[in-house]
């Protein structure tokens, strides 16, 4: 738990992140780079994918380092990715 505090209340800084997806059929990439000048912070990072009928497919990477490239198999029917879709990530993202 000490990192936990240090991490997320001890520090005046939180997750800045750049994405980026590449999709080749069932074969996603996902790159990650933490920009905060700060620390680096270790935390989970949920994805959700939603194909056309509302399915819907829960993934979780643990990202650690400032930057990381996470291979994702998901089936080439789901169309649509939503990133922290339940908003638990205290910090900012932008997809490139």
């Amino acid at each position: 738990m000490d990192g936990f505090f240090k991490q997320w209340l001890y520090q005046t800084a939180h997750p800045v992140l750049k994405l980026e997806v590449n999709r080749k059929r069932n074969d996603m990439t996902l790159d990650v780079r933490q920009t905060q000048e700060d620390a680096t912070f270790d935390f989970p990072l949920h994805l959700r994918f939603e194909d056309n009928k509302g399915n819907v497919m829960d993934r979780e990477v643990r990202v650690t380092d400032r930057e990381q490239t996470f291979r994702l198999d998901v089936p080439k029917s789901y169309k649509r990715m939503t990133i922290d879709p339940e908003v638990r990530l205290l910090g900012e993202w932008e997809l490139e």
